[in-house]
């Protein structure tokens, strides 16, 4: 049967399960297991994203809160996306680098199942917003043909604002068709009432030369001379690049120039905006970088670890809550103890759960020999009396801030250390 007699039915089931996980939803275990001193912008949400939305709408916690929502899901690509994680040992040279899992994006019952799950999780986003509210859903060939079906359908035709085409520059080239070097974005509003701030952008003139006509101001640049006009729904903004100081190493991460547009486009300083396929959190960077509050979600501790780091080095309030059960995310270990000025890392360890077979000799000799290697970063702060982590001082591994396993001018408050490790799992301990 061709998709086009399949999507009614696909809708009906997302809409069966839409109303049965609503009945069903019920407060779930959910425990803050990390924050920062200072006024919080933002929270980061440890779960599965449908469980989340559904509870926080019964609630009451997340029903028309969102002046935006950024979805970013699996683009239906049938195949898994990785990370590759860099593995910093001067002892052990055999592994420099362990490619992981980020995501599936396999689907048991191929485009219906990837469809019927993406529809359900549009409508309760649909819930999440405000009715002033606008949501951005990027996707690109795979999918986005069905998906504006189903927008119209969830949202109204009526309420469909741009496809906004993000056009990149990125390796690989096909022989049998033209390269795909774009995604859609996909907005549409709640309502007819939503807040929309035009941008204008340079358009060069032919020839780059001054038009000169009568009550049409032209300007100049290096390229030549142009006007500024209403911006147009194509963009041309660069990929994040290998050597660029966002890039995480994550999947398919987006570049924060793209999210700034879009949080600009629709939002004021203030709003809050939510993205639940969360992945290595560039809406929260650009968000908390813009003035905009926000709430993230994903379901794996390597895209929760990794999308926490920029905020951490931008020094804004957050916290991160685990919601319900995390099946397989394996655990690591910490001590550490105040020596003068210093807090001096006395160990490390990390178990062998989700590491690629292929990897795991290799990561028992960095354990015996470097465990250190297997650290990403730790920051020095306090426990709360309900055994919330405070994070009062980031350290990191990464980049030009090498790997110290020391930091002077320790302050009198820092009781605890929390240390995370390059898959996402994170460990408390006392000072000593």
């Amino acid at each position: 049967m061709s998709l086009i007699r399949k999507l009614p039915g696909i809708l009906d089931k997302a809409e069966e399960q839409y109303i049965k996980l609503l009945a069903e939803s019920m407060p779930s275990s959910a425990r803050t297991v990390m924050r920062t001193e200072g006024k919080d912008t933002g929270v980061f949400l440890l779960g599965d994203n449908a469980e989340i939305l559904s509870e926080g709408i019964v609630t009451g916690k997340l029903s028309g809160k969102f002046d935006m929502i950024y979805c970013d899901p699996p683009f239906f690509t049938e195949d898994d996306k990785g990370a590759r994680i860099p593995v910093k040992s001067e002892i052990v040279s055999d592994v420099r680098e362990i490619r992981m899992r980020a995501y599936h994006d396999r689907w048991k019952n191929g485009f219906d199942d990837y469809l019927e799950q993406l529809a359900l999780r549009l409508k309760l986003m649909k819930d999440a917003l405000k009715d002033t509210g606008v949501i951005c859903i990027h996707l690109d060939w795979h999918a986005s043909h069905a998906v504006k079906l189903f927008m119209d359908e969830i949202f109204g035709e009526n309420n469909f604002i741009n496809e906004i085409i993000w056009v990149y520059k990125s390796g690989g080239a096909a022989k049998r068709h033209l390269s795909r070097k774009h995604d859609s974005i996909l907005v549409y509003s709640k309502t007819g009432s939503y807040k929309f701030h035009q941008e204008k952008e340079k358009s060069y003139n032919r020839g780059m030369k001054p038009y000169r006509f009568k009550g049409v101001e032209e300007f100049h640049d290096e390229i030549g001379w142009y006007t500024l006009v209403n911006m147009k729904d194509v963009w041309q903004i660069d990929m994040v690049g290998r050597s660029s100081s966002e890039r995480l190493n994550y999947a398919t991460q987006k570049p924060e120039a793209l999210l700034d547009r879009l949080i600009k486009l629709v939002t004021d300083e203030g709003d809050l905006c939510g993205d639940f396929y969360c992945g290595s959190g560039t809406l929260a960077a650009s968000a908390g970088r813009l003035g905009r509050r926000f709430i993230c979600a994903d379901v794996s501790c390597l895209a929760a670890a990794n999308a926490v780091k920029r905020p951490l080095r931008a020094g804004y309030g957050f916290n991160v809550r685990e919601i319900g059960r995390l099946p397989g995310r394996g655990s690591c270990s910490v001590s550490a103890h105040r020596d003068g000025s210093f807090i001096v890392l006395d160990s490390f360890a990390t178990d062998e759960a989700a590491v690629p077979a292929r990897y795991v000799e290799s990561m028992r000799e960095l354990l015996e020999k470097d465990p250190f290697a297997l650290l990403d970063y730790w920051c020095a702060g306090r426990l709360d009396s309900d055994g919330t982590f405070v994070s009062m001082e980031p350290v990191f591994r990464n980049g030009r801030d090498g790997l110290p396993v020391s930091k002077e001018d320790v302050l009198r408050e820092f009781t605890a250390v929390m240390a995370v490790d390059i898959f996402g799992r994170m460990s408390v301990c006392a000072l000593h």
